[in-house]
């Protein structure tokens, strides 16, 4: 059996110890740590144990569509600026291609499920 010296320390002074997805905030960015972290672990494993899921899968996937949103929203928003410029200036044509470019921001708008700008592009399509 080997003896205290030849054993490494399990932990060390400034280590992080624990699994990242358990661990509070303050313990992830190496603050002191007291009996609240263990609490938020606590949480954490309650919380699965009753939804059968980690809460920050939910949290993530969330993070994550709200990170891709910005750029679904911009491709039928432009389409929809643009067609209401076109109708504004009212040129040879203007018309046509303002009808077209709504037709595929309200395809877009439902894709992503917005159905309040999908009535605004109709009423500007049908205008």
């Amino acid at each position: 059996m080997p003896d205290a010296e030849t054993l490494a320390p399990l932990t060390g002074s400034g280590v992080r110890l624990g699994t990242p997805g358990y661990m509070a905030p303050e313990q992830l960015h190496g603050a002191d740590t007291d009996t609240r972290s263990d609490i938020f672990a606590f949480g954490i494993v309650l919380y699965e144990m009753l939804a059968g899921v980690h809460p920050y899968r939910h949290c993530d996937t969330a993070l994550g569509q709200a990170h891709d949103f910005p750029d679904k929203i911009a491709q039928p928003e432009t389409r929809r600026w643009y067609a209401w410029m076109l109708l504004d200036r009212d040129g040879p044509g203007d018309r046509e291609k303002a009808r077209t470019l709504l037709g595929e921001a309200i395809e877009l708008y439902r894709t992503i499920g917005m159905p309040k700008h999908v009535e605004i592009a109709e009423k500007m399509l049908h205008s």
